[in-house]
């Protein structure tokens, strides 16, 4: 090839974008090369919690997680009224075995009916389910007898719309009730706290060490130049700053940093009970029930709990929920209508 062709198929139009694609794909290897490790560190220290789809900490493995709820388990049982065989122990494992096949994570979930007349259900780690028999009763009483109570149906407050209670069952009302404590396992509320616990906790200590440290390096610096002063009462307003230092130092740590940490964990609390009734009533819907049920169990959690006092402020029930572990009926209706609505559009 002459040296004039040489030129030519070096400068044409189809050489000089295929080695622009080469060179792209090259730099694009060496960006993917570098950034993949950070990338994985980051999927392993944040990924995505399969419930929520949230990125969250996560260092609590699951194996860890499964035994946690499988040694707690009984010994919950024994001390909450001890487990019975019910009239609807049955429906209940039922239930729970038609919503296990919709949960995100795989445990070997369990229910357990509590010889106990407290109106609750709990669930550890690991999807260990209890509730109390008396809630069930409740349960069976309200559905058999709603017409009568008047619980035709819920109207939003605001917007006047309104969902029939109409079609709701027994097994409807069963499932809201299991499929938000197996969200509470599937969603790792209880190791997500404790994760957190761990965190917070030894952040304040370390605060608070460091701040101990400062003001103790403070005090002894002050005392050396007391000594070696001429006229010790010259350094009075630096000895009365550094006490009230020591006094706001004490009154942080010993209240208001543990009164912080108290609140935050309410409010993650509430957060916790809210996503449960939300990803449980999806976990109701995909197992067939009507998810009006979840609206209709925070009917009987209503009256049962005597929820009153509407005649006072909303900066009173606004005060009022911040030192509450779970959000009040009302709220967490109000919250789970959208999502019913939608779906009661749809069928």
């Amino acid at each position: 090839m002459s040296e004039i062709n040489e030129i030519i198929a070096v400068d044409s139009p189809t050489a000089a974008p295929a080695e622009r694609e080469e060179e792209a794909s090259t730099l694009s290897k060496v960006i993917n090369g570098f950034a993949t490790p950070f990338i994985a560190a980051y999927n392993f220290l944040l990924p995505k919690n399969p419930v929520t789809g949230k990125r969250e900490i996560w260092y609590i493995p699951k194996p860890v997680e499964s035994l946690m709820g499988r040694v707690m388990y009984p010994i919950m049982k024994s001390t909450q009224g001890g487990e019975m065989e019910h009239l609807f122990s049955e429906k209940c494992r039922q239930v729970m075995q038609r919503l296990a096949t919709h949960t995100k994570r795989e445990f070997n979930y369990e229910v357990a009916v509590l010889n106990s007349n407290v109106i609750n259900a709990w669930c550890l780690p690991g999807g260990k389910v209890a509730v109390y028999k008396t809630l069930l009763e409740k349960i069976d009483y309200y559905i058999n007898n709603k017409d009568e109570l008047g619980l035709t149906g819920y109207t939003h407050p605001k917007t006047g719309e309104f969902i029939s209670y109409a079609s709701v069952t027994k097994e409807d009302v069963i499932a809201a009730l299991l499929g938000h404590e197996m969200t509470h396992a599937d969603a790792r509320h209880s190791v997500r706290k404790l994760e957190w616990s761990f965190l917070v906790q030894a952040a304040a200590f370390g605060l608070n060490k460091y701040t101990q440290g400062v003001i103790d390096r403070w005090e002894q610096d002050f005392k050396t130049r007391q000594a070696l002063a001429e006229n010790p009462h010259d350094l009075d307003d630096e000895k009365d700053k550094l006490q009230a230092w020591k006094n706001i130092h004490a009154i942080a740590f010993s209240r208001l940093t543990q009164l912080g940490v108290h609140l935050y964990f309410l409010a993650g609390s509430r957060g916790h009970e809210l996503e449960a009734d939300k990803y449980g009533t999806e976990l109701a819907i995909k197992a067939g029930y009507d998810p009006a049920g979840a609206l209709f169990l925070q009917e009987i959690l209503k009256q049962e709990s005597h929820e009153t006092h509407s005649f006072l402020p909303e900066s009173f029930h606004r005060i009022q929920s911040i030192f509450q572990t779970h959000p009040s009926s009302t709220e967490r209706q109000l919250a789970l209508f959208h999502d019913i609505k939608v779906y009661k559009q749809g069928t």
